[in-house]
């Protein structure tokens, strides 16, 4: 589903700025105006301006996280008890682990149990700062700030790991260039590096073809330049190929 960036004026007359998903810009739109928002600006967000998620075997990530608290603290200023919140977070919440854990803490609620002692069942789910915080909510009656605070902390680490994701992008980028670089090289220049169609490589030519590639790896130095083996200052195309075919073994060790 497409994610939207806007920036909107609340109920309270205050400049927001956030982000949603929506089907559509006209949904997305629509969905601020149900509440209560007045709309100053809102585009969709691309593959290159979003930030980029990397979920690990289905753990919520901070993006979850944030989306977490911040539905959390919204629901439960409307005057909801804790369990009917959790009951309405464990339905709408997309990530598998983190709608289970919700669900399992609304039965440790209802039991009777603190929210902060239901969260700190699920310690793969709930870091040990979001359950302190929750505790201190609890004990001074002001839980709507604890989930706030821990919304601003969720945020702030996934736009970091996804600026840390994006600027590893471009050094991959190049690191692939050059090694399609180093094979273009190998196949094109010195397997068929035989322009005159004699069968046989002159070593010169052989060696500056491989001076160029071996800034790159360094691997066929050593068993090209030692090529000729005969002394005739000349290396066939058939050795030529034996020789690149023993480089390329080494490049799997």
């Amino acid at each position: 589903m497409p994610s939207y960036s806007y920036v909107a004026i609340n109920r309270a007359g205050k400049q927001v700025k956030d982000k949603m998903e929506a089907s559509s810009a006209e949904a997305a739109k629509n969905s601020l105006r149900a509440i209560g928002y007045t709309i100053l600006e809102i585009k969709e967000l691309s593959v290159l301006n979003q930030d980029i998620d990397l979920p690990f075997l289905g753990n919520p990530t901070a993006k979850d996280m944030a989306i977490f608290c911040r539905q959390f603290q919204s629901i439960l200023r409307a005057g909801v008890p804790v369990s009917t919140v959790l009951s309405m977070l464990g339905q709408q919440t997309e990530n598998a682990k983190l709608a289970t854990a919700i669900r399992e803490m609304q039965a440790s609620i209802e039991k009777g149990e603190t929210l902060a002692g239901s969260m700190r069942k699920h310690p793969r789910i709930f870091s040990s700062m979001l359950v302190n915080m929750v505790a201190a909510g609890e004990e001074s009656g002001n839980l709507e700030e604890s989930f706030h605070q821990m919304e601003i902390y969720f945020d702030k680490a996934q736009r970091t790991k996804g600026a840390v994701v994006k600027a590893m992008i471009y050094p991959s980028i190049l690191v692939i260039v050059m090694v399609v670089v180093l094979i273009v090289m190998a196949t094109c220049v010195i397997i068929k590096g035989d322009l005159n169609g004699d069968g046989n490589i002159s070593a010169s030519d052989a060696r500056e073809a491989l001076r160029a590639s071996a800034k790159l790896t360094n691997l066929l130095s050593p068993y090209f330049l030692a090529g000729d083996l005969n002394g005739d200052n000349t290396i066939t195309a058939g050795e030529a190929r034996k020789i690149l075919r023993v480089s390329s073994k080494l490049d799997t060790f």
